[in-house]
């Protein structure tokens, strides 16, 4: 075995073992070590069919988004899988698992293509702006048409193999024995005498030109608001795919892959999933839990519930009012039944997931599990003196994790034997769907703990992002400095329509103002720091839910409306407040938005209240809806250039020293030309 690739011969046929103890990732040493032993297969006397065997873990491939083969193995990589399409001997791939991004890659260059029925197949390297480089962008089009591989490429699903052979990307679906039918294909391919088929000879979009046409218009329309290269890029590939050559196709694909791989979007998209990869990767191992019990839940908590049941864990309600009241489940079981209702869930899975809920009263359990949920329904007392006797019991070490703030969870911690791990936790949104899970690490505590604390939330599959030292979660802080900084160019001459318009351009898909006519404009309201907002509610706009706001809603039609009425009130408060209004461009309005952010990232980091500028980031994405093309607001600004952001900064910073005095943490990096990715903190103190 060379490489991960081992060789056998038997009857006619070589069979290639790939992935041999393992997934692999197609690196130009694996695929070097395929090719050689491709070149031996075929020289191997009476050979008559040659198998790509893939390991149960699937095909080769870069196992996440971020393991993408660098530039220069990818003309070495696809060098091979050419080799393999123009074998002369008849190429089978075997897939028993998964064949994706690179694996699907693989496969696609092989004449003829097995899978068992549990087979997966997708290509989801769109959602780091990249699209294929291996060949997949020409061969996949020719065996299965336009419409299914565009499918494939910009919509980055998993597709079942019953799905893929039905579009023709598979010869065999496999419905009982995978090893018995694959091999007896095998044997009627040598028996047969079966010519080599390489998918560079299909053509198709020849053949039914005014369908193909429609299908390349209808797509080029739509990729329209991607706004990102790799989607247009994908659509010309495919494109090529029906009407050139496969080596003229094979180049097209070179060169709009490399116009993608050097695209700021394609940095910024890999800036994301390298920052949640991070956050996703385990740090230590910390047993396998099987139960949790959540404390004082209550109707409104059923999303933190469903996230742990989603897990695959055993989750106990403990109602602390005494006899639990029907609503609990009763929500808990409303969302399962809607998801099923949607076509998001199959029945089985909703039934095997409420099965392992339980909600009873307080006196019915003694024991506690070692993870505890508090849904900080209750006092701290209360809480300390139900766990208290309990823990008691018991010196083995427990987690206890609280909707609390730090300072109460810190007080709760100190009442608490010293066995217990504490930490608090924040979600933006509803648990069952939030992404990212803020924990608050209580202070002293061991890095072991704080480690241990998020790697639970791991396995409940959310991003645990860690913060130090303050009671305010960071994605509370993000959205207020993303509504003060929309109050506060309000107030100074700027109007909602082009605030909204000027971020969604940047990649906003809802406007500050329009999301917050949504939530309602109390929400959020700082008395006397945001006086445009409170002429707007004693005025009886308080929101889309009236049908005013900063914007105006027509009944039955959600979409915000600029509204006349709106302007003049500004324009009165300004006269009234003797404010005079300015005239702002929308690069200025992006800019300050962008710098507002940026700057309150700086503080975060110069305190210490988080670990990297990627966290900031992360949150950004996932609790405003920050573009995630543009990479989250401290990517952005190293992308638009952090002297250009300054700039804007200073030259409003009197209107809102809070928002727009530029962090001398800023000034620093720009002086000393360093990013956040890369600064040295202690460095530039001493240089300064």
């Amino acid at each position: 075995m060379s490489e991960g690739v081992s060789f056998h011969f038997e009857n006619g046929v070589v069979w290639l073992g790939l992935s041999e103890g393992g997934a692999n990732i197609l690196s130009a040493a694996f695929a070097k070590s395929l090719g050689e032993q491709l070149r031996v297969a075929i020289a191997t006397p009476d050979t008559k069919c040659i198998v790509l065997s893939g390991a149960p873990k699937g095909f080769p491939r870069g196992n996440l988004n971020t393991d993408r083969p660098e530039l220069e193995e990818t003309s070495a990589i696809s060098n091979v899988l050419d080799q393999i399409e123009s074998c002369p001997i008849p190429v089978v791939a075997i897939i028993p698992d998964a064949a994706i991004n690179e694996g699907l890659e693989l496969a696609l260059a092989a004449h003829f293509r097995i899978a068992s029925k549990s087979a997966r197949f997708g290509y989801n390297h769109i959602s780091t702006g990249l699209m294929p480089a291996l060949g997949g962008s020409q061969r996949l089009p020719r065996l299965a048409g336009a419409k299914f591989a565009l499918d494939v490429f910009l919509n980055g699903k998993i597709y079942t193999a019953s799905q893929a052979l039905e579009a023709g990307m598979l010869d065999l679906v496999t419905e009982v024995d995978f090893a018995t039918e694959s091999t007896s294909f095998i044997q009627n391919v040598v028996e047969e005498e079966l010519a080599p088929r390489p998918t560079g000879g299909i053509i198709g979009g020849r053949s039914d030109p005014v369908r193909y046409q429609a299908q390349m218009n209808e797509a080029k329309k739509l990729v329209e608001s991607f706004k990102i290269p790799a989607a247009a890029a994908i659509v010309d590939c495919v494109e090529a795919a029906q009407i050139t050559p496969l080596a003229v196709g094979l180049n097209v694909e070179r060169s709009k892959y490399i116009e993608c791989l050097n695209s700021d979007e394609a940095h910024a998209l890999r800036h994301v999933a390298i920052a949640e990869k991070r956050l996703s990767r385990p740090t230590r191992t910390i047993g396998n839990f099987v139960s949790v019990c959540v404390f004082g839940a209550k109707a409104e908590d059923a999303g933190l519930c469903i996230a742990l049941l989603d897990a695959g864990l055993e989750v106990t309600v403990i109602d602390h009012l005494g006899p639990p009241h029907p609503s609990m489940s009763g929500a808990i079981i409303g969302i399962y039944d809607q998801a099923v209702q949607n076509g998001r869930m199959s029945t089985e899975v909703r039934s095997t997931r409420v099965a392992r809920l339980d909600v009873i009263q307080l006196e019915s359990i003694n024991e506690v599990t070692d993870v505890i949920v508090d849904a900080g329904k209750v006092s701290t007392e209360e809480l300390v003196d139900w766990l208290g006797p309990r823990l008691e019991t018991s010196d083995r070490p427990r987690m206890l994790l609280t909707a609390r703030t730090l300072t109460e969870t810190t007080e709760l911690a100190e009442k608490l034997p010293d066995s217990i791990e504490c930490a608090a936790f924040h979600f933006e949104k509803s648990p069952h769907i939030a992404k990212t899970v803020e924990v608050f690490g209580i202070p002293g505590q061991n890095n072991t703990a704080r480690e241990g604390i998020q790697e639970f939330f791991r396995i409940v599959k959310r991003l645990p992002v860690l913060i130090e030292g303050q009671n305010e979660p960071v994605s509370v802080g993000i959205r207020r400095v993303l509504f003060q900084t929309a109050e506060t160019l309000l107030l100074h001459g700027a109007e909602p329509k082009q605030i909204d318009g000027a971020l969604g351009e940047f990649g906003f898909r809802k406007g500050p103002l329009a999301w917050r006519d949504e939530i309602g404009l109390e929400l959020d309201l700082i008395p006397s720091q945001q006086p445009a907002t409170e002429a707007l509610i004693a005025s009886g706009r308080t929101g889309k839910g009236v049908g005013l706001g900063y914007f105006r809603y027509a009944k039955g039609d959600g979409r915000p409306r600029p509204d006349g009425v709106v302007v003049w009130s500004l324009t009165n408060l300004r006269d009234q407040l003797s404010i005079e209004a300015l005239e702002f461009t929308d690069s200025e309005v992006v800019n300050l938005f962008i710098g507002s952010l940026l700057n309150y990232g700086a503080h975060l980091l110069d305190d210490d209240i988080l670990q990297r500028a990627a966290d900031m980031d992360v949150l950004a994405v996932h609790s405003i809806g920050f573009p995630r093309r543009r990479g989250g607001p401290m990517q952005a600004a190293e992308q638009m250039g952090l002297f250009r952001i300054a700039q804007s900064l200073e030259r409003y910073a009197t209107l809102a020293p809070d928002l727009w005095q530029v962090h001398p943490l800023i000034s620093d990096l720009i002086k000393y030309g360093q990013g956040f990715e890369k600064m040295d903190l202690p460095d530039l103190d001493e240089a300064s």
